[in-house]
């Protein structure tokens, strides 16, 4: 591979990985290149618990990310529920009342 090819190689590599990326590359590293790197879609059933995770996820990368005296409860909360619309996903929840529950 010549210099230029590594380059472009390194370029589109993730600047993080996630502990199921890294499952992903241990089972099969073409599924981690295809996900992961050249960041195909996957065929996801969508879940309330996905959701949920990746919400939270989002939501504490957040309030992590404020100054120290900001990190009050409610904070988190707001960040939740500021994150929350960009994580919900159709058909994940079969009801409102179960994405309430969530």
């Amino acid at each position: 591979m010549s210099s230029g090819g590594v380059a472009d190689a390194l370029a589109s590599f993730p600047d993080r990985l996630s502990p199921a990326a890294l499952g992903r590359y241990r089972s099969c590293p073409q599924s981690f290149y295809l996900s992961d790197v050249e960041r195909l879609p996957r065929d996801e059933q969508p879940s309330p618990v996905l959701c949920q995770a990746n919400a939270v996820h989002h939501a504490l990368e957040r309030f992590f990310g404020l100054p120290l005296l900001d990190r009050q409860p409610e904070n988190l909360e707001r960040a939740l529920r500021s994150v929350w619309p960009s994580h919900r996903r159709p058909g994940a929840f079969l009801t409102r009342e179960q994405e309430r529950a969530y």
